[in-house]
């Protein structure tokens, strides 16, 4: 048995070795103290960040919280637009024309007429004051689309009264909108004329509202003396089917189709 070698153990260090000398719990949690403290005064002392610019609405401006407004743009309003004209210009004499004319709040050149197709007054070639200058509105002839549907002209080419009132009588900023186109000659089958209104449908020139004006083709259909007054057009559409039980598009060879197809 002596011969046995002992069994190996294990060193014990722990008991070997001691701490380091003088270091002490208390010493580790000073320590942590004061690298709080250095920390604490670092991050004080550096500059905050800048604040946020304050935007200022005007009262004038309606409040959009997504577009703030910086408070060295002022506020500067949208130009006002120009309103439209609510009656034409007064009667007047130009070029020596023997008639009065105006702008009408379509700014076109309209001449004072009693049937809408004839300027009333002396004939052309009169001195300028012995024109006839009208107290009413009467039934004027308009320069134009107007012109245009009657007398295949717009009237404005040089040397017409049409041009010379255009080149007197200043426009006006804006102008209304026309509601409907002018009569128009159909040309074909029956003479008669015919016009688009507000609504898109086709109509023709009448008095009663149940028949169409008819004049024979080829004669000047324009110079039928109706005022636009008295005019009751007879509408193609819903209109034309309550008097007829149709509405007169269904038919290539009516003149409600043909108007429809030809007119712009």
């Amino acid at each position: 048995m002596s011969n046995i070698p002992p069994i190996y153990q294990q060193p014990n260090f722990a008991a070997t070795q001691s701490a380091p000398p003088g270091l002490k719990p208390w010493h580790v949690f000073l320590g942590i103290i004061v690298v709080g403290i250095l920390a604490y005064f670092y991050f004080s002392s550096k500059p905050a960040a800048p604040a946020a610019p304050a935007y200022v609405v005007p009262s004038s401006t309606p409040y959009n919280p997504y577009v703030p407004v910086s408070p060295s743009a002022p506020f500067t309003p949208p130009p006002a637009q120009p309103s439209l004209p609510v009656k034409p210009s007064p009667w007047q004499c130009v070029g020596g024309w023997g008639f009065a004319v105006r702008r009408n709040v379509y700014n076109d050149i309209e001449c004072y007429s009693k049937n809408g197709t004839d300027c009333y007054g002396h004939e052309p070639g009169n001195a300028p004051g012995a024109c006839f200058v009208p107290s009413d509105d009467g039934d004027p002839l308009s320069c134009g689309p107007d012109h245009l549907g009657l007398y295949q002209s717009d009237g404005y080419s040089t040397g017409t009264w049409c041009s010379d009132g255009d080149a007197a009588i200043p426009k006006f900023p804006t102008a209304q909108k026309r509601t409907h186109n002018s009569w128009t000659d159909l040309k074909e089958g029956p003479g008669i004329l015919v016009r688009k209104n507000a609504a898109g449908d086709v109509e023709c020139l009448s008095t009663d509202g149940l028949g169409c004006v008819v004049q024979a083709t080829g004669l000047d259909v324009s110079r039928l003396g109706i005022p636009e007054s008295a005019v009751k057009p007879l509408v193609c559409g819903d209109m034309h089917k309550k008097l007829y039980g149709f509405s007169g598009y269904e038919s290539d060879g009516h003149w409600c189709s043909r108007a429809k197809a030809s007119l712009p």
